[in-house]
């Protein structure tokens, strides 16, 4: 049985799954295929109805080319030092969608460009 904490936390990653599966226009059919699932068995960890293994939770970021960080933006992240405000900004990036982080990637790469 899941508690309620942890139900959240399958509940949001099973979304974070179906977004970056989204952004790559896959469906859970295609998805679930590469990874060796049944279709309603990958909807089911997309909605947090079920627990997903942890091989295949690896199966399933390797075929969206995904950092399994991407998938727990929430989770503090211990380094020596201060962190900078350019860092916690680009963890927040990091959790968007695809499109907005090519989007954002993109800025950030034509300001560096252009800077003398």
């Amino acid at each position: 049985m899941i508690v309620k904490e942890e139900k959240e936390i399958y509940t949001d990653l099973g979304q974070r799954i179906s977004n970056a599966r989204k952004e790559l226009n896959i469906t859970q059919e295609q998805l679930a295929k590469i990874v060796g699932l049944t279709q309603p068995t990958l909807a089911s960890y997309e909605i947090g109805r079920r627990k997903i293994p942890i091989p295949i939770f690896l199966e399933i970021s390797e075929a969206l080319r995904m950092d399994l960080d991407s998938f727990f933006p929430y989770l503090e992240r211990r380094k020596r030092g201060p962190v900078s405000k350019v860092d916690l900004e680009l963890e927040k990036v990091k959790a968007l969608p695809l499109k907005q982080q090519k989007i954002i990637m993109d800025m950030i790469e034509s300001v560096i460009r252009n800077t003398p």
